[in-house]
C-alpha cells in the first residue's frame, strides 16, 4: 500500500491577504509537482486537503496536472496544524487496502512531520522529512511486517524557480 502526503504549496502572509491563499510562486511550483508526477504515472485518483484554503488550492493544482478531474474533497480527519494526527494515524494503521489508497493527502507543518515520524519511526517528534512548501512523498507499508518506509520525495525545487 501507498500513502502520499503533500504540504501545501508557498502561500502569501497573513498580512497580504487573511486567508492566505497560495501565492503566485506557490501554484508554480506545485504546478510543476503536478506535471512530474503525471509523467510518473502513479495512478493516484483523488486528492484530500484541509479546511485551508491553501490546502484547497494545491489539492486543485495537483488533481488538474494529474489528471484526476475534480475528484478533490476535504478530509473527513484533522489536517490542521495543530491537530492531533492519531484520528488520521489510526484510521491508516486499521485500513483495509482501499483506504487511502492513490489518494494525496494534503495537509500542513507541523501535523504532516508528526504523521510521517509517527508511521516511518512510531515516534511523532522523529523528524524524518523536512516538507518544504509544495513536498509530495510516498510512503509505502509491507504487509509482512506492517511497517512504513519512505519511497521518494519530490521537492519543487528540484524543478527551479522563476
Amino acid at each position: 500500500m501507498l500513502l502520499y502526503l503533500a504540504r501545501h504549496g508557498d502561500a502569501m502572509s497573513g498580512r497580504e491577504n487573511k486567508n492566505r491563499p497560495l501565492s503566485e510562486q506557490g501554484r508554480i511550483s506545485v504546478d510543476r509537482v503536478a506535471s512530474f508526477l503525471a509523467r510518473s504515472q502513479l495512478g493516484i485518483l483523488g486528492v484530500i486537503h484541509s479546511k485551508k484554503l491553501r490546502s484547497q488550492e494545491t489539492a486543485l493544482i495537483l488533481s488538474k496536472g494529474l489528471g484526476v478531474g475534480n475528484i478533490v474533497q476535504e478530509s473527513i480527519f484533522p489536517l490542521e496544524p495543530n491537530d492531533s494526527i492519531f484520528p488520521l494515524y489510526e484510521a491508516i494503521q486499521n485500513a483495509n487496502e482501499n483506504f487511502g489508497r492513490n489518494q494525496i493527502i494534503v495537509g500542513h507543518l507541523p501535523y504532516l512531520e508528526k504523521l510521517t515520524g509517527l508511521l516511518i519511526c512510531r515516534d511523532q517528534n522523529q523528524p524524518v522529512v523536512k516538507f518544504d512548501p509544495g513536498t509530495v512523498i510516498a510512503l509505502s507499508r509491507t504487509s509482512i511486517e506492517d511497517t512504513w518506509s519512505l519511497d521518494w520525495i519530490v521537492k519543487p525545487r528540484l524543478f527551479g524557480r522563476d
